[in-house]
């Protein structure tokens, strides 16, 4: 990812949460906030790659590595805004 698109808190924010629940995790080298939507009761997500290549989840009370049904489903989300 170039520098100009790296946000240094939300790659903090990911690693110390990744860290907190795998202390041995790799790297976070991405990092991206989701939209909140609270009229639709729909919280903030941040989104975090692993050097390893997993993906996590980061919500409020949730700290979990991404299924490879959620990651495929997320992809298939984007493209279709492309």
């Amino acid at each position: 990812m170039p520098e100009l698109f790296k946000n240094n808190e939300r790659l903090a924010e990911a690693e110390t949460a990744i860290r907190a629940v795998e202390p041995t995790a790799a790297a976070v080298v991405s990092a991206v906030r989701s939209f909140a939507l609270p009229e639709l009761g729909i919280e903030s997500a941040l989104f975090a790659q692993l050097a390893d290549g997993s993906e996590w989840r980061i919500e409020a009370q949730s700290v979990r590595r991404m299924t490879a049904g959620e990651i495929a489903e997320r992809n298939r989300s984007r493209e279709s805004f492309l």
